[in-house]
């Protein structure tokens, strides 16, 4: 259990397991790269394969995020919160066993549709430089290893959501680790037993080359889900079967899952949208997906480990009809979400182009440093989105989520039919930020008046002055941006020490001008209630 003095020991464990799970995630891109041979701003056969590797790997999660993965996300830690709290252990025990369930029959179902499904997702026109028929046979013998990855993701939710009703984070944050090792291993096996660039043709006619690349994936979730078991034991979590359709708990669980299914739609339908113009353009699919990978590096790092600690607390204090501690959870864990990714977006942004020479073999790199920096404008508002949605999940409330999520993608979906044309994948990038930074700001009001207020005028006052120290932190980081060049170490040397030195001016800043509180995170620990310093203005607590 965390206790207060251990809240910075626990975040610094999640956060360095996070930051390792993305280091090997890095890795990962490199080894994937180091396979597939590809060339820089070229197509050729590496490149096809690449992008056919890719869309069979996003397949599982895209079924898993449609079927199961949101309703898990959004109700398991609010409704695993409760039944601890009341000590119901049947209720565990029959979500548990009722989840288990519906996984394998969806994975079943999902491996055996592997066809239907990469036919959908390439119904419009592809790249002309690929032979398409090809193209969506590999891409389905791919899928065919990779969609079992569905149980085993949905496992993971359901073990990391006990964990963390618990309030145990470890685990839960270092098991992708494992996951990523797991995969290098396997992809530079696959690169071992061959010669030359692989192609989609070497998938057909290779079989150990076929299984190394289509089990690696596969093989490393199985190892993330399967890590976490002990873990399980440690946090004092015994689980019974009891597959009971007709417990209470399924039955909540159900009625606020229709809301959350919903939401996943929305999801998926715009992501069925984007994917197809960005294969309109060669590389632009992989630029996309690949710089979506590094925007996500300080979100994950940064917000996720903020929000992980926090959203099983916010589920206790609506259990426990404390409103006042709901309340200024939310207050310091949006403010200090935004304190941390400010430097993160201005860094990615204006060090978009030695940040994509570093991923020169993963895509056009022509492309690369727009979408990044589009991305990183997005950022704050991503990061906020999600944490408000987490609020309205630990209040039960799935269905404000789907109406503002839905909001969201047609915004997303407009913008991008809007910029795409000119702006091409950059283009998408874009609406991606612009639809997220819309409606970061109409959850907060929404979430304010459903919290009964969040002191939006003192918010606003904080983030003017946080506004100025933006603004000089990004004059700073372009007058280095010239001088990171070079490749391979030196420009991660340089990249790192300019980034470094961004960081400091913006934390210097804030104390200069009084935005850096130490004793701000203190109502983000388990079990406080007294008001300290939560908000940009003190005396407005």
């Amino acid at each position: 259990m965390v206790q207060r003095g251990g809240l910075l020991r626990t975040n610094a464990g999640i956060a360095a397991g996070t930051a390792l799970s993305r280091i090997t995630g890095y890795g990962r891109l490199l080894a994937l790269a180091y396979l597939m041979q590809t060339s820089t701003g070229t197509g050729g056969k590496g490149s096809a394969l690449s992008a056919a590797y890719y869309l069979a790997n996003t397949t599982p999660n895209i079924i898993y995020d449609l079927i199961l993965g949101g309703i898990l996300s959004a109700t398991l830690i609010p409704m695993f919160t409760e039944a601890f709290e009341k000590n119901d252990a049947d209720a565990v025990n029959a979500i548990v066993s009722t989840a288990t369930a519906a996984l394998l029959a969806i994975t079943a179902v999902a491996t055996l549709a592997a066809p239907l499904i990469i036919k959908f997702y390439t119904a419009v026109r592809l790249d002309p430089t690929v032979d398409a028929g090809r193209y969506r046979s590999v891409s389905t013998t791919l899928a065919y290893f990779f969609l079992p990855q569905i149980f085993f993701y949905g496992m993971t939710a359901i073990a990391t959501a006990l964990l963390n009703a618990r309030r145990h984070f470890f685990a839960a944050a270092w098991a992708p680790v494992l996951n990523n090792i797991v995969v290098i291993v396997l992809l530079l096996l696959a690169r071992s037993v061959i010669n030359g660039v692989p192609s989609l043709e070497l998938v057909q006619t290779s079989p150990t080359f076929r299984w190394l690349l289509g089990f690696g994936a596969t093989a490393g979730v199985v190892a993330m889900a399967l890590v976490l078991l002990p873990a399980l034991t440690t946090a004092g979590v015994h689980l019974k079967p009891r597959l009971d359709w007709h417990h209470p708990a399924i039955a909540k669980l159900v009625r606020l899952s229709g809301w959350t299914a919903g939401y996943v739609v929305a999801n998926q339908i715009a992501f069925l949208i984007i994917t197809q113009l960005a294969q309109r353009s060669t590389g632009g699919f992989t630029a996309y997906v690949t710089m979506y990978t590094f925007f996500q590096l300080p979100y994950g790092l940064l917000a996720v480990t903020v929000m992980t600690t926090v959203s099983p607390e916010l589920a206790r204090d609506i259990t426990r009809r404390d409103r006042d501690a709901f309340r200024r959870r939310v207050r310091d864990g949006l403010w200090l979400i935004i304190l941390l990714l400010v430097p993160a977006s201005i860094v990615m942004a204006i060090f978009s182009k030695p940040i994509a020479r570093l991923a020169g073999s993963f895509g056009n790199i022509s492309d690369a440093p727009g979408v990044l920096a589009a991305f990183a404008c997005g950022l704050v508002g991503f990061a906020a989105y999600l944490f408000f949605m987490r609020g309205f999940y630990a209040m039960h409330n799935t269905k404000t989520p789907f109406v503002i999520n839905v909001i969201e993608n047609a915004l997303n979906i407009f913008f991008a039919y809007v910029l795409v044309g000119q702006y091409g994948v950059k283009g998408l990038a874009w609406s991606f930020s612009l639809a997220y930074l819309i409606s970061a700001l109409l959850a907060y009001w929404v979430l304010s008046l459903w919290s009964g207020g969040l002191q939006g005028a003192t918010m606003v006052r904080g983030l003017s002055r946080l506004g100025l120290i933006a603004l000089v932190t990004t004059i700073a980081a372009w007058a280095a941006r010239d001088n990171i060049n070079g490749s391979g170490l030196r420009l991660i040397g340089k990249l790192g020490f300019a980034s470094a030195a961004v960081v400091a001016i913006y934390a210097m800043l804030l104390v200069g001008l009084g935005l850096l509180d130490a004793t701000r995170a203190r109502t983000l620990l388990p079990g406080h209630r007294r008001t300290t310093a939560a908000s940009p203005d003190h005396h407005d607590e």
